[in-house]
């Protein structure tokens, strides 16, 4: 007999993947919260036809491992009264890994896998399941790999559009230079023009320089002429809230929130405005390293 705890709110409808191949003497627990959603027909099917025992367990506040922590204490009650000779974790939350070590180094048979077909839930592509390899893996990898080819484009199209508003802005277009310096050779001698063109356009030059370098430091990356935040800091926002599974909707948000706060303060009420209180409160808390970094904050 084996039993499964089913990480839902991490794996969702591919955690299921296999649960059609379960045996009557088999156990199959699914754990979800309010940040589930809903759930495709086809897969409540299929959970509701299992030959297995199903069992639906739902969590009722969205902590930060809130779900997590409620799994792994079922799991400690269920080894103690010896439900089954083999237990599964499903997930691809790598933390609880802990517990995985923990019941293992006492002789307990426990297994973390990506879904009910026992596939592998390490993102890397050189990890395998019983010696096979997992497309999913792979996919992962490439995706990986293309993501970070993408800033360094997107930094090019930015620094050329950029350069090009600065030399708008300050006056150093070589067209606007020509035709004022055609307008001024006739009222002035030789000598004259040589002096005004030697001493007025270098000091314009170096002011202009000096402004540039002040804008660069104080001004975020741009794409264009609308302010982004920079590929460096959104890397550590992902890294900080990827336990939370944000989408890419949720991603933009808490950009937007960044860039439209220049203080700590002003960041959670943003972020309060987009995400409500109790949620703001959470993912503030976990970028909020990164923010002070970016903002010069101490």
């Amino acid at each position: 007999m084996a039993l499964y705890l089913v990480d839902y709110e991490n794996t969702g409808v591919r955690g299921i993947a296999g649960i059609e191949n379960l045996k009557s003497t088999d156990r199959l627990i699914i754990l979800y919260g309010p940040k589930t959603g809903s759930v495709p027909f086809e897969d409540m099917v299929k959970m509701t036809s299992s030959p297995a025992a199903v069992e639906f367990i739902r969590t009722t506040k969205t902590a930060k491992n809130y779900l997590d922590f409620q799994l792994t204490t079922y799991l400690g009650y269920l080894v103690a009264l010896k439900s089954a000779e083999q237990y599964y974790i499903i997930s691809r939350d790598s933390g609880f890994d802990a517990t995985l070590d923990f019941w293992q180094e006492r002789g307990c048979r426990v297994e973390r896998f990506a879904n009910l077909l026992l596939e592998s839930a390490d993102e890397s592509a050189s990890t395998r399941s019983g010696g096979r390899i997992k497309a999913a893996s792979q996919k992962t990898a490439q995706k990986t790999s293309q993501n970070a080819d993408k800033p360094k484009d997107r930094g090019g199209r930015n620094s050329a559009r950029k350069a090009a508003a600065d030399e708008k802005e300050n006056g150093t277009d070589k067209g606007q230079q020509q035709k004022s310096s055609d307008k001024n050779e006739s009222g002035r001698s030789a000598a004259g023009r040589q002096s005004a063109r030697g001493r007025k356009p270098a000091a314009q030059a170096g002011a202009a320089a000096q402004d540039n370098a002040k804008a660069s430091a104080a001004v975020p990356e741009k794409s264009g002429d609308v302010p982004t935040v920079p590929e460096s800091v959104k890397k550590k926002i992902r890294l900080a809230l990827k336990e939370e599974g944000l989408k890419a909707s949720a991603y933009r948000k808490v950009y937007t929130c960044m860039l439209e706060s220049s203080e700590k303060s002003a960041l959670n009420t943003s972020m309060v405005h987009a995400f409500g209180q109790e949620t703001a409160n959470r993912y503030y808390k976990q970028i909020l390293p990164a923010f002070a970094a970016w903002r010069n904050l101490s």
